[in-house]
């Protein structure tokens, strides 16, 4: 990673592959991928969630194919959107661009921090819906410690990003543990019979002397 300052200086910054990889996943996951589901199964049905998220999928599948084409095309444009925009439509379009994403990350820590401190509120009473004024307060002292740590240079800066992005994912896969539990273990209680009977020889043979067939796997 090259960090090109005003002149001739160049800062050579080498990041490792883990660094590399929590700055991409830690800048795609959100506070949407905990809170849209809740959000979304209160006006729609199941099937019609699943498709909304194929559609989205497909989309940013296809927002990144983009982007991997214009860095193959383009490999001296390493300023992200902001240097595709300026060399593409030229350099007002580029300020737009580059205003209009400052926008969208300011906006969205703001989103962050009402569903952090929202969800902090159910061991912490006192933060409430995550935007009275305690929250407001913890909020921003969040937000000028993570600044104060990346003022304090990259190293600080990638694993601060390297542990939020532990703890977006750790949840995730919590869930995803705690779900197939629980459904293999109804899978399992619902083969044990209808009545809460556990599935045994003698239930199994009883059941296939009722029904008069064959059994013989018994």
């Amino acid at each position: 990673m090259t960090i090109a300052h005003e002149g001739t200086l160049k800062t050579e910054v080498h990041s490792d592959k883990l660094t590399l990889l929590a700055l991409v996943v830690g800048s795609m996951i959100g506070g949407g991928v905990f809170n849209l589901p809740s959000d979304m199964s209160r006006a729609a049905s199941p099937g019609a969630i699943l498709i909304g998220w194929v559609i989205t999928g497909f989309g940013m599948l296809m927002l990144a194919f983009v982007y991997q084409t214009l860095a193959n095309r383009k490999p001296d444009l390493n300023a992200g959107p902001y240097a595709y925009a300026k060399a593409g439509f030229g350099p007002f379009m580029g300020f737009i661009s580059a205003w209009g994403y400052w926008l969208s990350a300011f906006l969205g820590n703001v989103a962050y921090a009402v569903a952090i401190f929202s969800g902090l509120s159910f061991f912490i009473p006192v933060f409430g819906d995550g935007n009275n004024l305690v929250s407001i307060i913890g909020a921003s002292f969040c937000l000028w410690a993570i600044h104060w740590l990346v003022l304090k240079g990259v190293k600080q800066a990638a694993f601060v990003n390297i542990v939020t992005t532990i703890a977006k994912l750790a949840p995730l896969f919590l869930f995803v543990l705690i779900e197939s539990s629980r459904s293999i273990g109804t899978g399992s209680r619902s083969i044990s019979g209808a009545a809460g009977v556990p599935l045994t020889p003698l239930t199994s043979a009883a059941s296939c002397r009722r029904s008069r067939a064959p059994c013989w796997s018994l």
